[in-house]
């Protein structure tokens, strides 16, 4: 059969493919079209998208697991419980955590406190701070003006795996906090905005940058999941549904 021949064939049925469909339309059969032909493409469509994002969501999360486990076992971060630290040691701290905050896509903090006490050892978040000078850093005690997540909903003991919570469009990962001498000594935390993991499933082209996420957690600042495609202003609305 020559080329043109079956060039034409194929312009002829689909031409007839769609008068068909305008026949079954304009014949009251729309519910028909949408049912079998529209809405199970749609709802696949949906469907591939999501398990995309829980995938790459899931890989991003180890990602940062893995580079926040390798920053706290580095000594000078170690040393955060220290009274008295080296000047040197300090200075490897700053560079350590200004390198991952510039390769963390989303990163804003790492706060170490202690569990029992409140007390904050060290952080990067300059609401934590409550004196500083050239040779004195002081914080204040953890979540005192009760603004941020409580204590006890990311306080991680010994040999605990790392909580992945959130609270404000913020994903917060809690790590137990072992000094130089490998005792337990309270929590770590890495905060990041929910604009890191749009960034990445915008890189990898599964989500465009103006979708937006928002995340959905319960009372108790569990993650529920994210959620894309719709206002933030809809996001309250639907946490009342789905935690209902």
């Amino acid at each position: 059969m020559r080329t043109g021949f079956k060039i034409l064939i194929s312009l002829l049925i689909s031409v007839a493919t769609f008068i068909g469909l305008i026949y079954l339309s304009v014949s009251g059969y729309e519910s028909l079209i949408e049912t079998k032909l529209y809405q199970p493409a749609i709802v696949k469509q949906i469907s591939n998208n999501l398990s995309k994002i829980s995938s790459e969501t899931n890989k991003w999360h180890k990602k940062n697991k893995e580079v926040f486990s390798e920053i706290l076992r580095e000594k000078s971060i170690k040393s955060s419980f220290l009274q008295k630290q080296e000047k040197t040691l300090i200075e490897e701290r700053d560079k350590l955590l200004k390198d991952l905050t510039a390769k963390t896509s989303g990163l804003m903090g790492l706060c170490v406190v202690e569990d029992k006490t409140r007390k904050i050892h060290f952080s990067t978040k300059k609401e934590h701070i409550l004196n500083k000078s050239k040779t004195l850093l002081s914080y204040k005690k953890y979540n005192k003006a009760n603004e941020e997540i409580a204590l006890k909903y990311i306080a991680s003991q010994a040999d605990q795996k790392v909580k992945i919570t959130a609270d404000d469009n913020v994903f917060i990962y809690a790590f137990p906090f072992y000094d130089n001498y490998n005792v337990c000594r309270g929590t770590a935390v890495f905060y990041v905005s929910k604009v890191g993991l749009l960034n990445f499933l915008s890189a990898k082209k599964i989500i465009a940058l103006s979708d937006d996420i928002n995340l959905i957690s319960d009372d108790n600042h569990k993650l529920l999941g994210v959620l894309t495609g719709l206002p933030s202003i809809m996001t309250q609305d639907l946490k009342r549904e789905i935690l209902n």
